[in-house]
């Protein structure tokens, strides 16, 4: 319950800076978000995927690209064949993508220890 109250505000507070970054016209957004990731696939899909598609979902005309700050993780998971991005890949994609407004959102609000 704790967690779930947690992600809650943390996208409350998503919403509201997306809200603000779009209010230029004539001007395409990027949302940027930055995890620091798990190797564990069933964690994965419960957390991050889930909250990258429920960004993706309420802002449709936003550009929504993930990026892992762990490079340990990434690692782990290119050696099992899923590609996550470090954060300059992620920027350089969204420039690709013509954005010229980007809101970053850090999901790394909860303790955590990582295991080796």
């Amino acid at each position: 319950m704790k967690q779930r109250n947690i992600l809650t505000i943390v996208f409350t507070l998503f919403c509201v800076a997306t809200i603000m970054a779009q209010n230029v016209d004539n001007e395409k957004t990027g949302i940027l978000l930055v995890h620091y990731g798990t190797s564990n696939d069933k964690s994965r899909a419960q957390t991050i995927d889930k909250l990258n598609s429920r960004v993706a979902e309420t802002f449709p005309d936003c550009a929504v690209v993930e990026a892992y700050s762990a490079p340990s993780v990434i690692k782990t998971l290119a050696k099992r064949g899923i590609k996550k991005l470090y954060i300059s890949q992620a920027l350089d994609s969204l420039k690709a993508l013509g954005c010229n407004k980007l809101v970053v959102q850090s999901t790394m609000l909860l303790d955590g220890v990582m295991t080796e």
